[in-house]
């Protein structure tokens, strides 16, 4: 049983991005539904913008770059889809004109795509929403809240969602408790693209005045790059907390896996969230989390449970930071509540559970069909 994945993006470390870290575990979790060494079970990817030598990713699959060459991702595409795979996984929307393609080489060939977040929802063209309703077998949403804004935006009836939440890499090391800093890190995580205001950057920055009011030593730590970080830097230069504001850019694993570990508490107050990956990687390191009541994040945080939603506003940012940099113990316990969370609900285990029960439930009603 051969299962195709196609995507704009795979194999690339460390992955850019909530798509392509949810592509890594897509492929694991695929990989382990069928034995490692069986060709009939491999998961072959496809990736628009890798390069051509990628390694594989995981053990069983094999991996396949085309270097950006539209005419060359079409061509391995279509050798691949003649051999008539099981299911085609479609990794991204501006993929799914090849759901057409596959129904017309292959069509028992079955068809999942893939649905994130606003690039799903917002304005589709009626070609895209055409092709999705007549040529998607399944929509795999990582939300309730996407599956449901795409159902609205596509005219495509809610039972044809199944809802496959993302998954973070958890390890059991203790994360020490921390004492009330006199030197507290915030921490953010995020692109710094034109949707900077959605994300929530400007708010967090406007915040700092408030919060050095009452912790003047406290500092943001803000992780990620694009085209808004010139007028994000101009901001806190204007409220004159350029000082207590840091732009890394994009580091590595390594360097945010330590960023994560010496930070007191992890803040983006997104609008525009279908699901908010890094928030389940704040809680894999014990971080206390402040999240806006917005998107898909009630689904993930539960409110003085496993974090602090507020609206995106800057002054109820600037409380629920506070609350979290002067309070360790509830800091502490939001923190261990999130790992527990993560554990039990998002780890790699729970998602390869989650996709092998997708895939039993599509062969089930192919086969009573």
């Amino acid at each position: 049983m051969t299962r195709l994945f196609v995507g704009l993006e795979i194999g690339r470390q460390p992955p850019s991005g909530g798509i392509a870290r949810f592509t890594q575990h897509l492929i694991k979790g695929v990989a382990d539904i069928g034995p490692a060494d069986d060709h009939s079970s491999v998961l072959i990817g496809l990736g628009l913008w890798d390069d051509m030598d990628l390694r594989s990713p995981t053990p069983g699959v094999l991996a396949i770059g085309c270097g950006r060459n539209k005419v060359l991702f079409l061509g391995r595409f279509v050798r691949h889809v003649l051999r008539r795979p099981s299911d085609l996984l479609i990794g991204h929307v501006l993929l799914i004109p090849l759901a057409l393609l596959t129904k017309v080489l292959s069509r028992r060939t079955k068809t999942f795509l893939f649905a994130y977040g606003i690039e799903v929802w917002d304005r589709p063209s009626r070609l895209r929403a055409y092709l999705t309703r007549h040529f998607a077998d399944y929509v795999v949403a990582i939300s309730d809240f996407t599956a449901t804004r795409m159902a609205e935006a596509y005219g495509i009836r809610r039972e044809r969602f199944f809802v496959l939440p993302c998954a973070v890499d958890v390890t059991d090391d203790e994360r020490p408790v921390r004492k009330a800093s006199d030197h507290p890190t915030v921490v953010t995580v995020s692109r710094l693209d034109f949707d900077s205001d959605q994300k929530g950057i400007p708010c967090l920055i406007r915040a700092m005045p408030n919060v050095l009011q009452a912790a003047p030593l406290a500092e943001l730590v803000v992780i990620g790059d694009g085209e808004a970080t010139p007028s994000l830097r101009a901001l806190a230069r204007d409220l004159r907390v350029e000082q207590h504001v840091r732009f890394l850019g994009r580091v590595g694993e390594a360097e945010l896996r330590r960023i994560y570990e010496t930070a007191d508490v992890f803040a983006l107050p997104s609008v525009s969230e279908g699901f908010g990956i890094v928030y389940l990687e704040a809680w894999a390191h014990r971080l206390p989390v402040v999240a806006a009541r917005a998107g898909a994040i009630p689904e993930l945080i539960s409110h003085g449970e496993t974090g602090l939603l507020v609206d995106q506003d800057s002054a109820q940012v600037a409380h629920a930071v506070l609350t979290l940099i002067c309070d360790s113990e509830l800091s502490s316990r939001l923190g261990s509540a999130g790992f527990r969370t993560v554990c039990r609900r998002y780890s790699q285990d729970a998602f390869n559970r989650r996709v092998r029960i997708l895939f039993e439930g599509a062969d089930a009603k192919c086969a009573a069909s």
